[in-house]
């Protein structure tokens, strides 16, 4: 996993999440099943069960499609910071060489320093 340095390690939430999600499911379900088994109550306890699992399952789908995005975006934030030190160095490079060759010029002979010595 890409990290940036310096920042700190997030722990994945996703598993505590799905596991959260689908607790609270059976026990919905533990509480349903015995409530709607009445048989003059038709199919009421399989619509509710159904509804439960379906909620349960969207909703564990949702937590890992966010999860996702947030890594992507972790990853091109990371990629971005290293073009980024990379352009720096570049530009250092460029200005260092810039410099030397600045100093490696030879000065004009009339120097405002030397003028005024001889006067």
């Amino acid at each position: 996993m890409a990290r940036l340095s310096g920042t700190p390690k997030r722990s994945d939430f996703r598993l505590p999440a799905t596991a959260i999600i689908w607790g609270c499911a059976t026990a919905m379900l533990a509480i349903c099943l015995p409530l709607t088994d009445e048989p003059h109550q038709g199919n009421r306890g399989t619509i509710i069960s159904l509804a439960i699992l379906a909620g349960a399952t969207v909703s564990t789908v949702a937590v890992w499609q966010s999860a996702n995005r947030d890594l992507q975006f972790q990853i091109s934030a990371a990629d971005e910071l290293k073009q980024l030190q990379e352009r720096v160095i570049d530009l250092e490079a460029i200005a260092s060489a810039g410099q030397l060759e600045w100093q490696r010029q030879p000065r004009p002979s009339g120097d405002l320093r030397s003028n005024r010595t001889e006067a």
